[in-house]
């Protein structure tokens, strides 16, 4: 027996992503959820931006965090919460 999608009913393939009739999110995004948990709790570090691939704006991030004696670090976690919240797209990375 097939899967179906919970918002239109359209019988669906287990490896499906989206939903072919309604584009409804079938899955969990885990990299953006651990991205954004990596970012609101080592948002400073900068260790979120690693974590996507993206080295050289995490070792910015650090460098310039580390020269501001951290009051940059709050960039960091604002990130984190845009990247929870959808606004920042993570799937480039």
């Amino acid at each position: 027996m097939g899967n179906f999608c919970s918002k239109c009913g359209t019988a669906i393939k287990n490896d499906d992503g989206y939903c072919s009739n309604c584009g409804y999110q079938l899955k969990k995004d885990k990299k953006r959820v651990t991205a954004g948990m990596l970012g609101l709790f080592l948002g400073p570090l900068g260790i979120h931006n690693f974590y996507l691939g993206d080295k050289k704006k995490g070792i910015m991030q650090i460098v310039i965090t580390l020269c501001s004696s951290g009051a940059a670090g709050i960039v960091g976690i604002v990130e984190g919460i845009l990247i929870l919240t959808g606004i920042m797209n993570v799937e480039n990375n």
